[in-house]
């Protein structure tokens, strides 16, 4: 090592020269900045722009200036196009005046800041003074100087030129434009789309090509073609406010254009901005969602009214659900058992090589008595029965503990991740506890998508929004408290209007899985063949790189269920579907099975006494809660395991009384707020329709709410931030715009994309809605009732509409009697005691009600009515079916009714003991198998009321007529029926006279084989009718 003085010195002549290299250096530098810096950071220099908040800046007012001196740095722009340009202005920006007069703070953000001072600067704020600029683009004979605050600004306007093209309206910027060149220190860019002149984003504008003009107004929310709004007028909010005052003080334009307006709102946004950041130093939410950036500083304004107004309960209706549907607090606690929940196992699941899960199971068995029996039931693989296995008596809690690891293990091995276990306590009361365990959590193949998020979507089946409101006030206590509060973990949306595909569940999981509705038309077995077709949405999740479950509250067996979805008929063919569909786990869903029957039920759509499902003093609903919560929480601590898509059903609502879903009520409440904490789930809580078979439904207001379900969205705010502002804002919106789950789907099937860092495609429900958006707009049945205000009119129950009634009716027996000769031709015995049909009555009009009607896209007329028939012995119960029929609304001829759909109101569900075999249930009333009564002469099948005619040896013309309130005959309805037994007959009808009005065009040909009957016609006339009937016989093989 060299000593101190050994080392080498530097001399004069080395220093100098390190000087000189160091100042040669230095000059380099500052001439790349000074000349090359401008063209880097506008994008000139390589060919595209630098992604900065300019190109929303970029607006057609800053063609104004000439020359723009920000911060030492000058861009002159000129148009070489037009005959002169003699104005100029010069603008100091060192310290911007606030709007209250005092000097902002240098630390805002600037891009608030840039925004508002520019748009300030170049002539379109009237706060600044510059009231002057002429109407017609001729500028006026003296210069003035204008003021404002800290602000040196100095418009210079020359009066030599008399063409000057200074625009009076912002539409005229666009109108006669020559070749615009700017001159960026001192060198020519030739139409540049817009110049960045700091990091602070401040933009001088050109020109706007039409695409460019495009672009800014669909962002601002408008037509890029008219540049009018899409939005109707909102409440009057602050901003609007300030706009409204700079509206009245703009007197140097002319009367505002929509697209001005726009840009005026974005002025005044950016000023609320400025004086926003300033108090709470996070940016205002307004101009957050217009520039599109990821941010959650969302603030819930005032949304624009949409065109559809959901409809309003009479006074009456008010009056029924009140009393029907008080909240009984009684039957929030379970009353299974006297005593509390037993715990006889307690389950701990561990992570295993960061992806998996190991189980851990202590129990303590002291409270049972082990001299009796011990049992854990399990569910067979095999077969999908449940099965005891008996512990041995006085087996020690270690044993025990071995014993159920070694069930647990197996049941999770065949994805059926549950347990019993039971034992007989000291005092002989049965002590059950149930044990559920995850399934084996998949790792990530790819760690691409190790960021995405996890889907929790929960189906609370058969709740209106209405009844939401009336049944869940914790709940909706909970929701109110957290809207307003700034420190809650998640944005919670609550959709007002929307809109079910149809009136039952299958309808609308076949729009939200397979994005389509059923075939139109499609009833009886055919529909009951077809599936629900699961698989389509699943499988988008699973090739995107999701695990995926299926979990539901029904036992596999139970008919909506399961085997129900993918229609099949047994245990062995429900897991060949299942292996290879798109659904990794069912979770607990055949532990329904055990609790159900633990209640004296198969199915759970029929109310109990007590209005409970519970087990082990907790509600069945609580246990599928957990679950889902453990699932996610496991998921959330192995960051290896694939993201969760997951669907849950739950019937807890879905019963013939409209009670028991209050107890769900504290439990969602909870469950809504755990799911606001998960920062990588996004959870959506949704009924798919309102009530279904309560009492209730056959008012009109409550057929109405079966269309009109309820919808939550909990985003929390980490999430949020990664969303974007754009996406915030259009979920805020669409919580009143018109929507159902097509759009659900199409947002869905966006997450399923989503990478979990970048900005969410607004697409779907995440989309922007049109506020004019109507029911003639979306994908529904044709049973579906519009939830909107005027979307049918209600007409008087009169006489005039039994012709449409008879009509349905008629048709609806000619559909059992086809399922009938089919069944017949297939072999089925014939039940010889019937005269004609089978134990399915043929059904008979009693009265009609809710008689609505509506105009059609085609034109043409839907008239939809409750008709009531007779009902039978084996239910108690008023039988309603809700028909629609589509007629031409001629006042002459013929109506040309097509009869479009029929909905069963009534309970339906006791009638598959006694339907005939291969009738569609939904069109049977029949009586108590016990007590058959069957019907031996023709006047049983028709009805007491119509008129028999024997016309040739067994074949019969069958006559009902309607009067008026002057006895005067109105509708009359026409049927035929053949008693003879190997005879068949051809007949044709034919009708003529004055004022009459069929329902079919004439003439109808109907074949008669053997012991049946058939709906005709129905006519409407007010003088005399003359039926023609042409008979051709032959004997049947």
């Amino acid at each position: 090592m060299e000593s101190v003085g050994n080392r080498r010195r530097i001399g004069p002549v080395a220093f100098r020269r390190n000087l000189i290299v160091f100042f040669v250096i230095f000059g380099l530098i500052n001439v790349i900045l000074v000349v090359l810096y401008p063209q880097i950071f506008a994008g000139e220099l390589f060919g595209r722009p630098n992604p900065t908040f300019s190109d929303i800046l970029n607006d057609t007012r800053f063609s104004n200036l000439d020359k723009i001196n920000y911060r030492n740095r000058i861009f002159d722009v000129k148009n070489e196009g037009r005959r002169a340009t003699s104005k100029a202005s010069e603008f100091r920006l060192d310290e911007i005046g606030n709007f209250d007069g005092s000097t902002r703070s240098k630390n805002l953000g600037k891009v608030a800041s840039t925004l508002s001072d520019v748009l300030e600067i170049s002539g379109n704020d009237s706060d600044l003074g510059i009231g002057n600029i002429p109407r017609d683009g001729v500028p006026s004979k003296t210069d003035s100087t204008f003021r404002n605050s800290n602000t040196k600004i100095i418009v210079s306007k020359s009066t030599a030129r008399r063409n000057v093209y200074i625009p009076a309206k912002i539409e005229d910027t666009f109108k006669g434009l020559g070749e615009w060149v700017v001159y960026q220190n001192g060198r020519r860019k030739t139409q540049p789309q817009h110049i960045s002149t700091s990091s602070a984003s401040v933009t001088v504008g050109t020109m706007l090509s039409k695409k460019a003009k495009g672009d800014i107004t669909e962002r601002m929310g408008m037509n890029p073609t008219t540049g009018s709004s899409t939005e109707q007028t909102r409440k009057t909010s602050p901003i609007q406010n300030q706009e409204k005052l700079n509206t009245t003080k703009a007197t140097t334009l002319n009367s505002t254009t929509p697209y001005q307006e726009a840009l005026l709102k974005m002025t005044n946004s950016t000023k609320e901005n400025a004086l926003t950041e300033k108090i709470t130093g996070k940016l205002n939410p307004s101009l957050a969602a217009t520039t599109f950036k990821s941010t959650t500083a969302f603030q819930q304004d005032p949304i624009g009214e949409p065109s559809c107004k959901p409809y309003e309960l009479s006074a009456k209706s008010i009056e029924y659900t009140t009393k029907k549907y008080a909240i009984q607090p009684e039957i929030a606690k379970c009353q299974d058992q006297t005593a509390p929940s037993n715990e006889l196992c307690k389950v701990n699941e561990t992570k295993r090589n960061d992806s998996y899960t190991n189980l851990e199971i202590k129990c303590d068995f002291s409270v049972c008595d082990k001299a009796k029996e011990m049992v854990i039931e399990y569910m067979s693989h095999e077969n999908g029965l449940m099965k005891k296995y008996e512990i041995p008596k006085n087996s020690n809690n270690t044993e025990v503990e071995k014993l159920v690891l070694k069930f647990a293990d197996d049941a999770r091995k065949h994805d059926l991740p549950f347990l019993f276990v039971n034992c007989t306590g000291a005092n002989g009361a049965i002590v059950a506890q149930i044990l559920t365990f995850l399934p084996s959590l998949p790792p990530l193949k790819d760690n691409k998508h190790q960021k995405k998020i996890s889907i929790n979507i929960f189906l609370v089946d058969s709740v209106s929004r209405p009844h939401f409101y009336r049944s869940f006030p914790k709940t909706i206590n909970y929701l109110k408290e957290i809207k307003n509060d700034p420190t809650y973990p998640a944005n919670v949306f609550n959709f007002e209007l929307f809109q079910a595909v149809h009136g039952h569940t299958n309808e609308n999981e076949r729009a939200l899985f397979d994005g389509s509705l059923f075939p139109v038309r499609l009833g009886g077995k055919r529909r009951d063949k077809t599936a629900v077709n699961l698989d389509p949405l699943y499988g988008v999740f699973k090739t995107a790189g999701f695990q995926t479950m299926f979990l539901d509250d029904l036992c596999w067996r139970g008919h909506w269920g399961i085997m129900d979805k993918y229609k099949v008929g047994s245990w062995k063919s429900l897991q060949k579907k299942l292996r290879v569909s798109n659904i990794d786990t069912r979770g607990i869903s055949e532990s329904s099975c055990t609790i159900l029957n633990r209640n004296h039920m198969r199915l759970p759509f029929y109310a109990g006494v007590r209005h409970q499902i519970c087990f082990n003093a907790r509600h069945q609903h609580e246990y599928i809660l957990d679950y889902i919560t453990k699932y996610l929480d496991a998921i959330a601590h192995t960051p290896q395991s694939k993201p969760l898509f997951s669907y849950t059903s739950t019937h807890i609502s879905h019963d013939n009384v409209g009670i028991r879903v209050q107890t769900l009520d504290v439990h969602l409440k909870d469950f809504i707020q755990k799911m606001s904490t998960k920062e990588n789930t996004l959870s959506i809580i949704f009924a798919d329709h309102g009530n279904t078979y309560t009492g209730y439904q056959a008012y009109a207001d409550g057929k109405q709410e079966m269309y009109h379900p309820f919808m939550l969205i909990v985003v929390p705010k980490k999430m949020a931030r990664k969303f974007g502002g754009r996406v915030l804002r259009n979920l805020h919106e669409n919580q009143r715009r018109l929507f159902n789950l097509f759009d659900v789907r199409e947002g869905l099937v966006e997450l399923s994309r989503y990478d979990g860092q970048s900005p969410l495609k607004p697409t779907g429900i995440f989309g922007k809605i049109a506020p004019n958006r109507s029911c003639d707009d979306l994908l529904l049945t044709e049973q579906s009732k519009c939830i909107c205000q005027g979307w049918e009119t209600s007409v008087a129950n009169t006489t005039d509409q039994l012709a449409f009634a008879e009509y349905a009716i008629g048709e609806i027996n000619n559909k059992i009697q086809a399922y009938l000769l089919e069944s017949r031709a297939k072999g089925v015995p014939y039940n010889k005691s019937r005269v004609v049909f089978g134990a399915c009555q043929r059904l008979r009009v009693q009265n009609i009600k809710n008689v609505k009607t509506r105009k059609t896209r085609d034109g043409t007329k839907a008239t939809t009515m409750d008709v009531r028939v007779q009902s039978s012995n084996l239910l108690n119960q008023e039988e309603l079916i809700t028909v629609q029929v589509l007629s031409n609304g001629n006042i002459t001829g013929t109506y040309d009714m097509t009869l479009i759909s029929q909905n069963r109101i009534s309970t339906y569900g006791p009638y598959r003991t006694c339907t005939d075999k291969g009738v569609d249930v939904l069109l049977c009333v029949c009586n108590n198998p016990k007590d058959p009564q069957p019907q031996t002469i023709l006047e049983d099948v028709v009805g007491e009321h119509s008129e028999v005619t024997k016309m040739q040896r067994c074949l019969y013309k069958i006559r009902r007529t309607y009067n008026d309130s002057r006895n005067e005959a109105l509708v009359k309805v026409y049927e035929i029926a053949n008693l003879c037994r190997n005879e068949e007959f051809t007949v044709t009808f034919e009708a003529d006279g004055e004022d009459i009005i069929l329902s079919t065009r004439t003439p109808i040909i109907v074949k008669l084989p053997p012991q049946t009957a058939k709906f005709i016609a129905t006519a409407r006339t007010t003088g005399n009718i003359k039926i023609i009937w042409y008979v051709e016989a032959k004997k049947s093989a």
